[in-house]
């Protein structure tokens, strides 16, 4: 493939073994200077290699032996070993780094494509494809539509940029929002199980009465404790129905230990009893995806004042939008039955709410089209 498609540079964001497992089979030969055959045809020799912090810059020789007179190609394989599968790199920075290496060796108006690669082609792969494109989008128009060309990315490759949904077990968990007499435990299972985000689907008031306490701190800057954990106010945005809290967790002495990032998305349109406009689940969803990518995927707390009813049907669409951009069908009541067996009552008003979904999907489907993330 690299010979026929004459791919000059080869981009690696894997490491050959990871947790014990194979990834990735090394495809270039162990020593500087050796080589390695490919078959009968080709062969590569390891011609030079540059390490930097956190990835490796090597150059092949890939011949064709099978060409009367043999012909050659100089490769250029650029290997980043900081990003572990399912996650996301230490020190972002470098990534950028990374890309800026890559895109002086290779620019953008270069005619030959650029290979990359990860263990499965679709998580760190898609990511770094993405990156690059707002990154060259911020160049050259000062703005960036991150879901944009995500959707692109994904209508030519399934599934590219992984995050959480229906496809992945274990990526949510359902709860009630916190009361005073709850709230230590609360932020100890969000440390416990290292959630990324929470989303939150009621007002800490609704119809004079208490649906949850306030659990994090007021005023920017300001941190309370909890047992262990101590518990900050980076930044507050509201946008629209929408308001995104920013907190850091850190557990025992903050010297001693590294903070724990936290992203709260709050939604506050959702009534007691019924639903709230279909473009405000959907702008919750465009937000939640976005942040889960920033912060690589973790689990994903979703509560409400019961943990049942707004919790389920906000799990429930998401999921079926998921589900309908990938296999292009959608079952609510079939999605609810399965969720029940591991919390039993989620989504107490399946009637009316989820059969108007379910028989115009398209309206969700057109709804979200409309969105971009700027």
């Amino acid at each position: 493939m690299v010979w026929e498609y004459e791919t000059p540079t080869i981009l690696m964001l894997t490491q050959c073994t990871e947790a014990g497992k194979v990834k990735c089979v090394q495809y270039w030969p162990e020593k500087l200077h050796d080589s390695l055959s490919v078959g009968e045809k080709f062969r590569v020799t390891f011609s030079s290699n540059m390490p930097f912090a956190e990835y490796e810059f090597r150059k092949f020789k890939l011949e064709n032996l099978s060409e009367s007179e043999s012909k050659h190609m100089t490769v250029s394989h650029l290997h980043y070993t900081a990003w572990p599968d399912h996650g996301v790199p230490d020190n972002v920075m470098s990534l950028i780094a990374f890309i800026r290496h890559v895109r002086k060796l290779h620019p953008v108006s270069h005619q030959q494509p650029l290979l990359v690669h990860c263990s499965a082609g679709v998580g760190r792969t898609g990511t770094l494809i993405l990156l690059d494109i707002i990154m060259q989008q911020m160049k050259t128009e000062g703005t960036i539509s991150v879901l944009h060309w995500l959707r692109n990315l994904r209508m030519q490759r399934m599934k590219m940029v992984q995050s959480q949904g229906y496809k992945q077990k274990g990526a949510y968990i359902a709860t009630q929002c916190p009361l005073e007499n709850t709230v230590a435990d609360f932020w100890r299972m969000v440390n416990e199980f290292q959630c990324g985000c929470v989303v939150m689907l009621c007002q800490l008031q609704e119809e004079g009465e208490e649906s949850s306490c306030c659990f994090w701190p007021e005023e920017e800057g300001e941190s309370v404790v909890h047992g262990k954990l101590s518990v900050k106010l980076v930044s507050v945005k509201t946008h629209g129905d929408i308001v995104t809290r920013k907190l850091e967790m850190v557990e025992g002495a903050a010297r001693l230990n590294r903070p724990h990032m936290v992203h709260l998305l709050q939604l506050t349109s959702w009534p007691l009893q019924g639903l709230p406009h279909p473009m405000a689940i959907l702008s919750l969803i465009d937000q939640l995806t976005s942040t889960q990518m920033r912060c690589g995927n973790r689990r994903t707390v979703i509560m409400c004042s019961d943990g049942v009813s707004r919790t389920g049907t906000f799990l429930t669409i998401h999921c079926q939008l998921e589900r309908l951009k990938t296999e292009g069908v959608v079952d609510f009541l079939q999605t609810i039955k399965s969720a029940r067996l591991h919390r039993p009552g989620l989504v107490n008003n399946t009637t009316a709410e989820f059969r108007r979904f379910e028989s115009h999907p398209g309206q969700f489907f057109s709804l979200e089209k409309e969105l971009s993330w700027v």
